[in-house]
């Protein structure tokens, strides 16, 4: 999985942002379909664990699709731009992601989105 690049300019490193990860696992024949999501869940999990002690992490979660019963994924609230993107190149968050690719379907979506207007009931990050 190649490192994701570092081009920020002033205010990009400036801005709190989220990272959104969404992804489904599909029912199957075989029945395996349960024990990949559960697996999927747990390596999400261990993810949210690791990005939690990192400096920049506000908050994040795991969540299940309300509506699409297959859908899965994380947010998770940064700082800046430029913690975010150090965290998500670590060698664990990496093997973390890369254990999750295998058992997730095709064509999942991972997007970073800045933070806007005054979000409200959110914990002061942690320096």
């Amino acid at each position: 999985m190649a490192a994701m690049p570092n081009l920020l300019t002033r205010k990009e490193e400036s801005m709190t942002v989220a990272r959104i990860s969404i992804m489904h696992t599909s029912s199957d024949p075989t029945g395996t379909a349960t024990v990949k999501r559960a697996q999927v869940e747990r390596l999400l999990d261990q993810l949210e664990e690791h990005l939690s002690a990192l400096p920049g992490y506000i908050m994040g979660f795991r969540f299940a699709g309300h509506e699409d019963a297959d859908q899965l994924g994380r947010i998770s609230l940064w700082r800046t731009q430029q913690e975010a993107d150090h965290a998500a190149n670590l060698t664990h968050t990496l093997a973390l992601r890369s254990d999750i690719h295998r058992l997730i379907d095709p064509g999942h979506l991972e997007t970073l989105v800045e933070v806007k207007g005054s979000p409200k009931n959110i914990p002061a990050p942690r320096r």
